[in-house]
């Protein structure tokens, strides 16, 4: 398994270039061709500074495709570009939607509550995640990166958000040197066969050719995803796999909290999926 078509989402905000970079990267490394859309709506929809949304971007637009193509060009990648410019949310993130679930991997980015005149929806990546059914690589909006992938932490619980997860990520998996499969207060249901949860998977995922440690966390006054962010910066990881909308500890009626409090405070690359 590899991802071989790879669809990255670009704006106006300072991190724009940087997850193009990423796709970049990522496309060479994996032998992708890459599907870049620029994408945003009027963030003054409802104001008087409200004016022409084509006119609005179309400075931008144009810079980022350039850039684009020419970087595309410069690494011998197979690239198509959109732009897609709109006066709603929803349309947007229908584009975006619509884009992500024709590749393998989408590149998104977290969503940037400093960021001044966006026209990026504040719940874009976490739609893009459930409806897309394709997993979707969330690039955190502040933080260095140096390479994603190399060290990577899983939140396991052995649910079917992170079992799609965990086969979603198999391309950074297969390539990465350190993977550990970490359990949050495992429930008994989480273990499996063993009394060490992660077990079956760690077995699942060597016979596709991973080495994979396992870890588990009994934590209290901190939510499970608190604890995944907070191992992996210990661990020096720099990617982290979840599915989303799991239960990780939560009730089933608090299923999503888990993801929006990660998409808001991530602070390291997350791949999800749903």
């Amino acid at each position: 398994m590899s991802y071989k078509e790879i669809f990255v989402h670009l704006d106006s905000t300072e991190r724009s270039d940087d997850r193009r970079e990423i796709a970049m990267d990522l496309a060479s490394r994996f032998s992708a061709s890459l599907y870049g859309m620029f994408g945003e709506c009027d963030p003054f929809l409802a104001n008087l500074a409200s004016q022409n949304i084509d006119d609005m971007f179309a400075e931008t637009a144009g810079r980022a495709e350039s850039l684009f193509k020419k970087r595309a060009a410069e690494a011998g990648i197979v690239a198509q570009w959109e732009t897609s410019v709109s006066r709603r949310d929803s349309a947007l993130t229908k584009a975006v939607a619509f884009g992500a679930r024709h590749c393998d991997l989408a590149i998104v980015g977290q969503h940037d509550r400093n960021a001044k005149r966006s026209g990026v929806p504040a719940d874009m990546v976490e739609q893009v995640v459930i409806h897309t059914g394709r997993p979707s690589l969330v690039v955190p909006c502040s933080g260095e990166l140096e390479g994603i992938g190399r060290r990577i932490v899983v939140g396991w619980n052995a649910g079917r958000e992170a079992v799609r997860a965990v086969h979603d990520a198999l391309p950074f998996l297969q390539s990465a040197q350190e993977v550990t499969l970490v359990s949050v207060n495992p429930r008994q249901e989480d273990k499996g066969h063993g009394i060490v949860p992660g077990a079956d998977m760690a077995k699942h995922l060597a016979a596709h050719g991973v080495k994979a440690g396992v870890e588990s966390r009994e934590i209290e006054g901190m939510s499970p995803m608190e604890t995944l962010l907070s191992h992996g910066v210990e661990k020096g990881a720099d990617l982290l796999v979840v599915g989303a909308h799991g239960h990780y500890g939560f009730p089933d009626l608090l299923r999503g909290s888990g993801t929006k409090h990660l998409l808001r405070h991530m602070t390291i690359p997350v791949l999800m999926s749903h």
